[in-house]
């Protein structure tokens, strides 16, 4: 009789987004002669009208021991506070430079929420409070890199430093009974190979040698090559300033502006950016996490990378916008947020949008359903409604995703390889037909022959020799 068979030692993974927001994953960790133990990693916000729809019941907070948290942005860490609400009170386990800034992710969710109460339903609840927030914030527990988490006996986690994010992670998780094969459940969260902003920095050679290992791994450009990333941001903006054009930059708050902002410097460095240009930085958010990014030395930033803000910059708040909104100057409007659906995004937008002399230019990923994917499905001097408001699109609608922070597909499988035991993978964080060519690119360029795709109905249960079955919900 095999061991497998003598002593149960699984771990059951359900995995609940179906596309690139609401992130979430179950796992259940179930092993003879132990209690279930059972887990979660990240708890996010849907993004875009296609997937808002979607419940955050089926997550049964009571019944969790743990929750892990990749990093800060509101698809992966939203709807945390929600749990709270609902009766959590154990740990939520993450970076300690994720720590450092998981408050200002929150002020920016309340904010989003408020917003949806005020346009769609003078009667919509928030999902959740200020109280809930501090309550979440206090379940926090700020955890180094490659520190040992002991979540009960032969059961551990730790975290690795992951460039998708400052303070985003990998989640290792390593389970055993007794003597028997161990199980080990390696999550990349959003993973990116490279950051501005951060050093470079590997998994340490034992990960990449462990045995038995199971890779949760995102998909978010799992149909791109990174060859076939477009680098059009620079031009796209020489062009605009030559043409003495006003720019609108949208940005996610954590991460993207930053890098816009340290670009423009860049731009400015080389005299493309004429002197008569001004720059304004929007969002309350987006300008804390600039303050911290410059001044807070708990979150690892290089020194170098520490002054990144362009000459002639300007920080916005509600007048300097009202002004702005008015004012005929040569401009670039750095905002957010960056798939265009809240914050001062939602009031540039309808200003600028039917004026031949402003660019719009989004510079990441925007999910189906959001205002960013239709304005860039709109054509010339087509209407679009927004607020209540129908505007013709006449600015110039431009997009990039060569900043983007997620590795692309070539990338992913490359980060795969490095291992010399990958049992199984399961593929999740990307729209259900990318995910599913990832998938099949995963069976046919690895030597792993087990592959499944989280968030399309289906549980896999894993063990030491990875897939054991698929299980429909």
């Amino acid at each position: 009789m095999t061991e497998s068979r003598r002593f149960k030692n699984q771990i059951v993974i359900k995995g609940y987004n179906e596309g690139v927001t609401g992130s979430a994953i179950r796992c259940t960790v179930e092993r003879s002669f132990y209690d279930d133990f059972q887990f979660l990693v990240d708890f996010g916000f849907y993004q875009g009208t296609e997937y808002e729809k979607l419940s955050y019941n089926n997550i049964k907070p009571l019944k969790l021991n743990a929750v892990f948290l990749t990093h800060n942005h509101l698809d992966h860490a939203g709807a945390l506070p929600l749990l709270v609400k609902r009766g959590y009170s154990n740990k939520i386990y993450t970076s300690i430079p994720t720590s450092e800034l998981l408050g200002i992710a929150y002020e920016d969710t309340l904010s989003i929420f408020s917003e949806r109460v005020s346009e769609k339903n003078k009667k919509q609840k928030m999902l959740y409070n200020s109280d809930n927030v501090k309550k979440t914030l206090s379940l926090v527990k700020p955890t180094r890199y490659q520190k040992t988490i002991n979540l009960g006996e032969n059961l551990t986690a730790m975290l690795f430093e992951n460039q998708h994010l400052v303070g985003a992670s990998m989640v290792l998780i390593r389970s055993k009974v007794y003597d028997t094969q161990e199980v080990n459940i390696l999550f990349t969260g959003d993973y990116n190979n490279k950051n501005s902003f951060l050093e470079n920095v590997d998994l340490p050679e034992w990960v990449y040698k462990l045995k038995n290992l199971t890779i949760v791994t995102e998909a978010t450009y799992g149909n791109t090559d990174s060859c076939e990333v477009k680098y059009v941001w620079a031009d796209n903006m020489v062009e605009a300033c030559m043409n003495g054009k006003s720019i609108l930059l949208l940005g996610f708050a954590q991460g993207r502006i930053q890098e816009l902002l340290y670009q423009i410097k860049c731009l400015q460095e080389q005299g493309l950016i004429p002197a008569d240009y001004c720059i304004f930085s929007d969002g309350k958010s987006s300008i804390k996490y600039s303050f911290s990014y410059a001044q807070n030395k708990k979150l690892g930033i290089k020194p170098e990378m520490r002054n990144f803000f362009p000459s002639n910059l300007n920080f916005v708040d509600n007048k300097i916008r009202q002004t702005l909104l008015h004012s005929h100057g040569k401009r670039i409007i750095v905002s957010t947020s960056g798939m265009g659906n809240f914050g001062p995004a939602r009031i540039y937008i309808p200003e600028m949008l039917p004026n031949e002399n402003c660019v719009i230019h989004f510079s990441g990923y925007t999910a189906k359903g959001t205002l960013g994917k239709k304005l860039q499905e709109q054509s010339y001097g087509e209407p679009i409604c927004i607020s209540g408001i129908t505007i013709p699109r006449r600015a110039e609608v431009l997009n990039t995703t060569e900043f983007s922070a997620h590795a692309k597909a070539d990338e992913l499988i490359s980060f795969i390889k490095k291992f010399s035991d990958v049992r199984s993978v399961l593929v999740t964080h990307g729209e259900p037909e990318v995910k599913e060519k990832f998938a099949k690119r995963v069976a046919k360029e690895t030597s792993v022959n087990k592959v499944g795709v989280l968030g399309n109905g289906y549980s896999y249960r894993i063990g030491p020799y990875g897939i054991i079955k698929s299980i429909q919900d």
